[in-house]
């Protein structure tokens, strides 16, 4: 019998490593400047992928991203705060509605 690791592709797992390798080492050394940019990027890409698949661009704004985001990032509110100086159009009282409810 299998173990659960074991039916994971291996292209899963290598995933998986490259993640928890850029969380634990990388990001940790990054500049805030470099962290504040690095979510920005990633937001943009969340809305547009959102929005390219015809749903509401700021639905990835929700409780339970918001909590991985924090385990990620304490300072996650600043850089959520910062967002309509980095997109433009964005509108920064839609992810706060997103993320208060649930």
């Amino acid at each position: 019998m299998k173990t659960e690791k074991e039916n994971i592709p291996a292209w899963v797992l290598a995933y998986q490593r490259k993640q928890e390798e850029f969380w634990q080492r990388t990001y940790p050394s990054m500049s805030w400047e470099a962290k504040v940019q690095h979510w920005v990027n990633g937001f943009k890409e969340m809305m547009q992928a959102s929005t390219t698949s015809g749903a509401d661009p700021y639905e990835g704004f929700n409780p339970m991203a918001y909590e991985e985001w924090k385990t990620q990032e304490p300072r996650i509110d600043e850089i959520l705060n910062q967002l309509e100086d980095h997109i433009p159009g964005f509108d920064s009282s839609l992810i706060w509605v997103g993320i208060r409810k649930g």
